[in-house]
Formats: C-alpha cells, structure tokens, sequence
C-alpha cells in the first residue's frame, strides 16, 4: 500500500489593499516544506504525486 502524509497550511498575507493567500505542505517525518503561491499549484503537485504517469509537469519543471 501506498501513502501520503502532509501538514496542511494555509495562511494569508496582506499588502496594502490586496490579501494573498499562501499554502505549503509539510512531511511530518522528514519535516521537508513545500510552498505554493495558489492552490491551482498544490493541486497540481498532489496529482503529480498520484498519477505521476498523467500529470502535467509544473511550469518551472518544463523543458523548452
């Protein structure tokens, strides 16, 4: 059986009149952290995790 194991966070931060919200997951065991500026990037990094064979590759892992 295969399985993953993350501490959610997610927090906002506020610059002047514009409110960002930030989210990052944590490895409890290795205490690794991964941040992501939006969810659509979380999001993308759980599916990589889940179907690594289907999952687009994020933007800044893209060869040109």
């Amino acid at each position: 059986m295969v399985y993953f194991s993350y501490l959610l966070r997610i927090w906002s931060e506020q610059d002047f009149n514009h409110t960002s919200w930030r989210l990052s997951l944590e490895k409890p065991g290795s205490g690794e952290v991964k941040g992501f500026q939006t969810l659509e990037e979380l999001v993308s990094f759980l599916e990589q995790k889940i179907h690594p064979e289907t999952a687009e590759p994020p933007v800044d892992q893209v060869e040109e």
